[in-house]
């Protein structure tokens, strides 16, 4: 005899409906704490980070802001290779390093600087003859007098008496892939972004082009590829001014043993 089933009542159906529902409403509310969390974790992260990341992430990110919605991306800004090389090629190489413009000195300066060596220099002495040789000497003293402003070829001045901007160098170009790769970071956190990380090798490449550049651009132009690092040295106006400020700020923490430091390094070797 075939055993009988019998049919689910409504009130196991009520129940079964019941755990569904609240293991929905359960999931939902988690995936909102989870993600509230990492948001806070991110915002945190940002405001915690030193004042001198900040300083230096803050700017160049806002230009990658800017250039997204310039550009009216289809997936605004998030960051991946491609864009990240459009950016640096389109926006950030071109540009240059705008702090670091070449000053040209306008025509009128120039003939201010030479009238003054010449009302500041003496004439060249002449000795006498008795004949022979005037017309050659009076032509090697002609030669030999100082400039006069006369004598300056004016060329037609620029409407802008400031140049080009100096071309960035490939760590500083370098440090804007840094803040776009915070960026990445914090996108991928907040799970807007899926994607390859932006360092991948078509971007390694182009990097590595840019600090070859910058290497050969320093050996055709004698650039002191110390400067501005550590192994920089000091001019003696410089030196000088440094120690004045710590013997004359002595309780400031560590003074003596800077100026000790400072001395060592940079005196003895």
């Amino acid at each position: 005899m075939a055993a009988t089933r019998s049919a689910p009542t409504s009130g196991s159906t009520a129940t079964a409906s019941a755990v569904v529902e609240s293991l929905t409403t359960a999931a939902v509310r988690n995936a909102n704490d989870v993600q509230a969390a990492v948001n806070a974790a991110v915002v945190l992260g940002v405001e915690a980070r030193p004042k001198g990341t900040s300083k230096t992430y803050e700017p160049r990110q806002q230009r990658w802001k800017e250039f997204c919605e310039r550009r009216q991306f289809a997936d605004g800004l998030v960051v991946s290779e491609g864009k990240v090389l459009l950016w640096l090629q389109e926006d950030i190489v071109p540009t240059g390093n705008k702090n670091k413009a070449k000053r040209k000195i306008p025509a009128e300066e120039v003939v201010e600087e030479v009238a003054k060596d010449a009302s500041t220099s003496a004439p060249p002495t002449r000795k006498k003859g008795k004949g022979k040789g005037k017309g050659k000497c009076k032509g090697k003293a002609k030669q030999n007098a100082p400039a006069t402003a006369t004598d300056v070829v004016m060329e037609p001045a620029d409407e802008s008496p400031v140049a080009a901007p100096a071309p960035l160098a490939a760590k500083t170009i370098d440090g804007y892939v840094t803040a776009a790769v915070n960026l990445y970071q914090q996108q991928i956190s907040l799970g807007v972004h899926t994607g390859k990380h932006p360092r991948g090798d078509a971007l390694a490449s182009y990097l590595d082009s840019l600090k070859r550049d910058t290497r050969k651009r320093k050996r055709e132009n004698f650039e002191d590829r110390a400067a501005g690092t550590i192994q920089d040295g000091y001019s003696r106006e410089i030196y000088e001014r440094i120690n004045r400020h710590l013997l004359e700020n002595p309780s400031q923490n560590n003074a003596a043993r800077t100026r000790l430091d400072h001395f060592f390094g940079f005196s003895i070797i």
